[in-house]
């Protein structure tokens, strides 16, 4: 009879193993007391992780002026660098791509407003992760149109 074993290990058994390769030796005993032993090497590779983009929490922005944040985002994969992007962003919201920093100079239309974005960090072995942001716009009070006629 021809048996099969698989096993698929979780992050738990993978840090305290260690990657790299195992030497195993199985032996089978049958009933009547006969055995075979059969050996084998294992290696166990590393699977990429996607990147983790930490919460910025609400982003304040106010009129009229230029602000930048910082989008953090890490991975547990050594040497990985990121790629950042903007999704469904409003007017003028730019992102550096090569360091996550964002940029706005929000016009005097856009005070007072509240918007939905996505930004997304790619790593080095194309893994992504989007992560939605809430921008708000502080009005500053200007006057919007014409005043007289």
């Amino acid at each position: 009879q021809n048996l099969k074993h698989q096993y698929f290990p979780d992050k738990t058994h993978l840090h305290r193993a260690g990657l790299g390769a195992y030497a195993v030796t199985i032996t089978v005993t049958d009933v009547d007391g006969d055995s075979s032993v059969a050996s084998q090497t294992i290696t166990i590779n590393n699977t990429p992780d996607a990147p983790v983009i930490a919460d910025p929490g609400t982003l304040r922005w106010s009129e009229l002026s230029l602000s930048e944040f910082l989008i953090n985002a890490s991975d547990s994969d050594a040497g990985d660098t990121f790629v950042f992007a903007l999704e469904d962003a409003p007017a003028g919201l730019t992102v550096e791509s090569n360091t996550g920093r964002l940029l706005w100079r929000p016009t005097s239309e856009q005070g007072g407003r509240r918007y939905a974005a996505f930004v997304t960090a790619t790593d080095s072995t194309g893994r992504l992760t989007r992560f939605p942001l809430t921008l708000e716009v502080q009005d500053s009070g200007s006057i919007h149109g014409r005043v007289f006629s």
